[in-house]
C-alpha cells in the first residue's frame, strides 16, 4: 500500500463516519454524499453504470448495515 492509498482511504472512513451520522434524515442523499466523495477520491475513472449499481447497493446497505460493512463495500468499490 502506498501511502497515497492510506491517505485517500483514511479520508474516504472519515468523510462516512461524518455522513452516516445523518443517515435516518435522507439514505438516498447520504448515498449520493458517498459516492460524490468516493469519485473525487478515485484515481480511476467510473461509469454511470457503476455509479448506478454502487448507489443501488448504498440504499440498501445504509439502512441496515453497521458502519463496518458500508466502508469495506465504498473501499472496494472506489480506491
Amino acid at each position: 500500500m502506498t501511502i497515497d492509498y492510506k491517505i485517500r482511504k483514511a479520508t474516504l472512513e472519515t468523510a462516512i463516519n461524518v455522513l452516516l451520522i445523518q443517515k435516518r434524515k435522507s439514505t438516498n442523499r447520504t448515498a449520493r454524499n458517498i459516492i460524490d466523495i468516493g469519485c473525487s477520491l478515485s484515481k480511476n475513472t467510473i461509469t454511470e453504470d457503476t455509479i448506478d449499481k454502487i448507489y443501488n447497493e448504498l440504499i440498501t446497505l445504509i439502512p441496515n448495515e453497521n458502519i463496518k460493512i458500508i466502508k469495506i463495500f465504498v473501499v472496494e468499490n472506489f480506491l
